[in-house]
């Protein structure tokens, strides 16, 4: 997700991409991570805990991003 798609008070999903996902909701943008504050329990931690998260980890619910293409082939020998 982009920093211009986000609003303070935005409901969001994030987490990696085969990782563990988690409701959230935008509290503040700054310019390279915005302040989240979670809706459900995380990593063995109470629903309520603020995550600074990367805006590529991180977007609307039901919207499903796909994995980035590797920068090179794999298994090429230089």
């Amino acid at each position: 997700m982009l920093r211009e798609q986000c609003k303070v008070g935005m409901h969001v999903v994030f987490g990696r991409l085969s990782g563990e996902k988690t409701k959230a909701v935008v509290l503040k943008l700054n310019p390279r991570r915005a302040k989240l504050r979670t809706l459900e329990p995380r990593a063995g931690k109470p629903e309520g805990v603020m995550w600074n998260v990367p805006y590529s980890l991180f977007d609307a619910p039901g919207v499903e991003r796909q994995p980035e293409p590797p920068a090179y082939p794999l298994g090429l020998s230089i």
